[in-house]
């Protein structure tokens, strides 16, 4: 086996680490967004919760190097992925869907998309 038949095998292992941990951690969204009401603490600060939590999936997805080349497709899954989300709250009893957590959320992905671009930046 070569050096660089190694080093990318190595590439390939964190990759799938890294989507791993992005695909846990928008599961644990969409089992926050699709709970039924009443069944966590009450939030006082819905949107900004909203913003960070999409802040940090965004730049999740991002730091896997095999989608840093495809940021806006990355991006606009999860937008799509928020907005699919936003639509089964609607199915949910005492849920309902909201305009205003899709844009935080957007913004969210759109700000955490931006903390990337001037983290890599600044690296390369």
């Amino acid at each position: 086996m070569q050096a660089s038949e190694v080093e990318g095998q190595s590439v390939l292992r964190k990759d799938s680490v890294g989507i791993l941990v992005a695909i846990a951690y928008g599961g644990v969204i969409a089992y926050l967004s699709l709970r039924a009401p009443g069944d966590g603490p009450p939030m006082s600060h819905d949107k900004l919760a909203h913003m960070l939590a999409y802040l940090v999936f965004a730049v999740l997805a991002l730091r896997v190097k095999a989608l840093q080349g495809h940021v806006a497709l990355v991006c606009l899954g999860i937008v799509f992925y928020s907005a699919a989300l936003e639509f089964g709250q609607s199915l949910v009893p005492g849920r309902h869907m909201s305009g205003l957590d899709l844009l935080a959320n957007t913004l969210g992905v759109v700000l955490g998309a931006c903390f990337c671009r001037l983290l890599w930046w600044r690296v390369t």
